[in-house]
């Protein structure tokens, strides 16, 4: 695993809209990202209109933000996967897929779960390596991560990321506190 660590290029990451309204809110949210230097925009789907099987609007709504944030800007469609059946899912991936995104993301962290391994591989099988698929949410302990890298996510998002470090450094599963007081 520390092989898989290793420094990376800062760049502006900037969620966009993280309660879906309007097309029109979500795509001005994206040009002012883009404006200000950022790099990777996340936006989460509509799953409302998702599980409604509004697909257009849908599709509609992901095309107006890849408009606004060209590649090669980084596009990650957050499903929102604990409010989604598997089709509703599968159905995601694949409007994902056909408005251009870059990746498909399992969840914003603030509704459900999270990521499961399950949810991940279906991901994967839908998108194949036509998309990356982003595990985030549920992601605490190193089993956790390297079970969301075998079901097929090419990136994780995970607040416990430094007890994850510590685990793999040392062995803790939890980062030890070196002030005295």
């Amino acid at each position: 695993m520390r092989a898989h660590i290793r420094r990376r290029r800062k760049h502006c990451r900037k969620p966009i809209d993280f309660q879906p309204s309007n097309t029109k809110i979500i795509t001005r949210e994206a040009e002012s990202a883009v404006k200000l230097g950022a790099m990777e925009l996340d936006m989460v789907i509509n799953h409302a209109w998702l599980r409604a099987k509004h697909y257009q609007d849908v599709f509609e709504d992901v095309v107006a933000v890849r408009n606004s944030a060209p590649q090669p800007i980084i596009l990650k469609v957050i499903l929102e996967t604990s409010v989604l059946s598997r089709e509703d899912i599968v159905a995601g991936c694949k409007i994902a897929e056909m408005a251009k995104a870059d990746f498909v993301k399992t969840s914003t962290g603030f509704n459900g779960h999270g990521a499961t391994v399950e949810n991940v591989r279906l991901m994967k099988a839908v998108v194949g390596h036509r998309l990356k698929v982003k595990a985030s949410g549920g992601v605490k302990r190193l089993k956790d991560l390297e079970a969301m890298a075998q079901a097929g996510a090419d990136r994780i998002g995970a607040s416990s990321g430094v007890a994850i470090i510590h685990e793999v450094v040392g062995g803790d599963t939890e980062p030890q506190s070196h002030t005295q007081y």
